[in-house]
């Protein structure tokens, strides 16, 4: 396995030669991000993670978007960013998005998300709508009304991912185990192996790798979603949106909130001008799982913005 991860990582480097990551200043902790650039005037393509990813869990996607500026945010407590001692509330995460596109002077944005980072691309908009051309969101974790008073009454209980093993003796170990289990099992390899090598930091003193999501940030992330004013931002959300929603894979026996959509089905009915895309034989983690199919879908999607 190591000499495959190893090769991957150099044909990785051969494709990705102009692959940059950079830093900015959000509050008092820093943020990373990654840039796929092509050195155009077209439209650039923001893209947000769902909750304990990171920035290159998008890289086999934007390998096959056609000539776009790419940009991809690790949000605080993931991949290359700070893991600062906080909440970690969904509206902190858009409120890093917001940071990074008036530090980098972004417009005509094209925002991808996918769970978490959908919401959090979304909720962004809030105060940067004109930056914005269009939505596209991958099962975006955006419920009823009545799923988030729910949410909000059973937070005392410590989430069961703060549990979730943290240390590994190498990337080999972590993918002999997670390529066999579910759900991770239903991913494409090349996404997975990414996840992994990008998604594990050395530790030198203790010659080991941690998660770069550490289990304690991630169960604050999964008891941090609240509305925070979601449902008035999408009704002020006038442009073209693409939801993307998972109908569920028939081999799969498992029957967790993952298993199919997250999504409120009836998301698209709340914005003005939207798109609700049903994607068979998949489960919530649509990007991981089909990723020619999304950049396919992506593609597509902004030849006809543009044709307009």
């Amino acid at each position: 396995m190591k000499i495959l991860i190893n090769l991957y990582q150099l044909l990785n480097l051969t494709l990705n030669n102009n692959l940059q990551i950079k830093y900015v200043k959000h509050k008092d902790y820093k943020l990373a991000y990654r840039v796929w650039d092509n050195n155009n005037d077209k439209p650039t393509l923001l893209f947000a993670h769902a909750s304990g990813f990171h920035s290159m869990i998008w890289n086999q996607i934007i390998r096959k978007i056609n000539n776009y500026n790419c940009i991809a945010i690790d949000f605080s407590g993931h991949g290359m960013s700070d893991n600062p001692d906080i909440e970690y509330k969904w509206d902190q995460f858009s409120n890093e998005i917001h940071s990074l596109i008036v530090e980098l002077k972004l417009n005509k944005i094209i925002g991808i998300g996918h769970s978490l980072g959908a919401y959090a691309i979304t909720h962004s908009t809030k105060d940067l709508y004109d930056r914005f051309e269009s939505l596209i969101l991958f099962d975006p974790s955006i419920f009823t009304k009545n799923k988030y008073a729910i949410k909000i009454k059973s937070r005392s209980e410590p989430h069961p991912i703060s549990k979730r093993r943290d240390s590994w003796i190498s990337s080999d170990e972590m993918y002999e185990r997670f390529s066999k289990r579910y759900p991770f099992i239903y991913w494409d390899n090349s996404v997975l192996i990414d996840y992994i090598e990008y998604g594990l930091t050395y530790n030198q003193s203790k010659e080991i790798y941690n998660l770069s999501s550490p289990p304690w940030a991630e169960a604050r992330m999964m008891q941090g979603s609240a509305e925070y004013g979601i449902f008035d931002i999408i009704n002020s959300f006038n442009k073209d949106v693409l939801i993307l929603r998972a109908n569920g894979k028939k081999s799969n026996e498992n029957n967790d909130i993952f298993s199919k959509s997250v999504t409120d089905p009836d998301l698209h009915k709340l914005f003005s001008n939207s798109t609700d895309l049903l994607i068979d034989d998949v489960t919530h983690f649509i990007p991981q799982e089909k990723p020619q199919e999304c950049a396919r879908i992506i593609n597509d999607h902004l030849n006809l913005l543009l044709k307009d």
